[in-house]
């Protein structure tokens, strides 16, 4: 045991930090993420979801746009569900 003030020996080794092969499931989550940063923007939406907001304000797309989104849903819904 080193006597006080005595410095105590320390053998430096070298870390190597090699990336693993991302699994299916990362690649996945990767992808969805790229397919949807046009359309959402990721950062704000969860500071909305973190503030319990409304989470349509993340949506990278005009007012004009959405509403034909809504509108084009109701009418594929109206022809899978006849009257």
């Amino acid at each position: 045991m080193p006597k006080e003030n005595e410095p105590v020996e320390y053998i430096q080794k070298a870390f190597t930090f090699e990336e693993a092969d991302p699994t299916d499931e990362q690649t996945n989550i990767r992808r969805l993420y790229e397919s949807l940063a046009p359309y959402v923007d990721t950062q704000y939406l969860r500071q909305l979801a973190a503030r319990q907001l409304d989470l349509h304000a993340a949506l990278r797309v005009s007012d004009r746009e959405r509403k034909c989104s809504r509108l084009s849903m109701r009418f594929q819904h109206s022809l899978d569900h006849p009257l």
